[in-house]
């Protein structure tokens, strides 16, 4: 599996956070591309001024994005995605996501609860999906400006129960190469 195509579905706080880390990283080393799925005012000040992180240690500069939209079909086939909604938004966007899902596409949703596997799995049948939690207090400060106050951004992960044998390094390794801490489990 090689990661080229990274989609951050829900841009928000936390989608804003690691989005903006493997933007950068994307536009430092062209090996990949960073898709951002957000909305309103906050989409239209990524796409025309880039996305700022603020962390409590750096005041952030603005990276883009290889591109910045509200509409899931605008983007290419997905390697890696990470889905940051607001669970009452989950199945909305697993259905706008799931055409854009190959057999070894990866999904990692950062939402809070215990059934949020099985809701992803009940409509995006294929791609290996890892179930997750994370440690960040973030916020959109103002459009197009993500600001973090508390933990440590980090992300928890672990197996896809249909794929125990999938083995995480690519992902680790980016995540390594985009300051991004984790625990595999």
């Amino acid at each position: 599996m090689e990661i080229k195509n990274i989609c951050i579905f829900g841009t928000g706080g936390v989608g804003g956070f690691f989005g903006y880390k493997l933007a950068k990283l994307s536009e430092k080393t062209n090996n990949t591309k960073t898709f951002f799925i957000a909305r309103g005012e906050h989409l239209l000040k990524i796409k025309n001024d880039g996305l700022i992180l603020n962390t409590p240690d750096k005041k952030g500069s603005p990276v883009k994005p290889a591109l910045a939209t509200d509409n899931a079909n605008e983007i290419p086939y997905i390697d890696l995605c990470f889905i940051t909604v607001k669970s009452y938004d989950l199945e909305n966007a697993c259905k706008s996501i799931k055409d854009k899902i190959k057999e070894q596409s990866v999904i990692i949703s950062l939402l809070n609860g215990i059934n949020i596997y099985n809701r992803i799995r009940d409509i995006i049948k294929n791609g290996i999906i890892l179930p997750a939690c994370v440690y960040v207090g973030t916020h959109i400060e103002s459009a197009g400006i993500i600001t973090q106050k508390g933990g440590e951004g980090k992300i928890l992960f672990g197996t896809d129960p249909l794929h125990a044998d999938f083995k995480p390094d690519k992902i680790t390794g980016l995540f390594d190469k985009a300051d991004i801490k984790y625990q595999w489990f």
